[in-house]
């Protein structure tokens, strides 16, 4: 049996339980649904699965979407185009993460836009809303921590390349060994009290380490 939910990232199809599960209890923001008939019907459904459901105008201002005026989301919900989502769901993405899934509609393309992560088209029956939403949720999250990894991963590679970047302009500058220019760069680190790759950022920015101490 084909299932009702396409991945968008990646595209990958999963059919959902046909009895009632147990789902966790999330919170949905609900974009541009509050006249759509459908979704307020959907919506009694979802709140037998502790689907809690928080709506926004599609028209909201960027006021209305600052992370400490959003709600603790974890998904957003809206209808539509799949590959041209509105304005106001893109913004919320690139504010607080919070992944998107097209409720009644379709990908026209394996490559929509990077805030949304699945569609669930027209002819999904409503229990089945609440198991695939809290799959999204999940995919959501576990895809938020990945990027958070990466870039801590990113981060710490950039300070490792700073560090031996510094040592050897040391060592080429006052022709001192390897070990003897981390050592000289750790005591800057000591007293001026700060991570070692960013003083050996600074080092690399003014060329002279005991200007930055004098500084300091």
């Amino acid at each position: 049996m084909s299932g009702y939910f396409e991945w968008c990232m990646p595209p990958v199809k999963v059919s959902p339980p046909m009895t009632d599960p147990e789902v966790s209890p999330i919170t949905v923001l609900a974009v541009g649904l509050t006249d759509n008939d459908e979704f307020r019907e959907l919506s009694d459904v979802l709140t037998r699965y502790e689907v809690q459901i928080k709506h926004l105008p599609a028209d909201a201002g960027d006021d209305d979407i600052r992370p400490e005026a959003l709600p603790n989301c974890h998904l957003v919900l809206f209808s539509g185009d799949l590959d041209h989502p509105p304005h106001i769901v893109k913004s919320i993405w690139t504010n607080t993460r919070t992944p998107a899934v097209c409720i009644y509609g379709a990908p026209k393309s394996l490559i929509p836009d990077p805030c949304v992560f699945a569609a669930i088209p027209p002819d999904c029956p409503p229990h089945c809303f609440a198991p695939l939403l809290a799959i999204a949720a999940t995919r959501g999250r576990e895809h938020a921590e990945s990027m958070k990894r990466i870039h801590q991963l990113e981060r710490s590679l950039e300070g490792r390349r700073a560090i031996e970047q510094a040592k050897w302009k040391l060592i080429q500058d006052e022709g001192i060994t390897e070990p003897d220019a981390h050592t000289k760069l750790q005591r800057v680190a000591r007293s001026m009290r700060i991570p070692l790759p960013d003083v050996a950022k600074q080092f690399l920015e003014k060329g002279n380490l005991e200007s930055m101490t004098a500084d300091s």
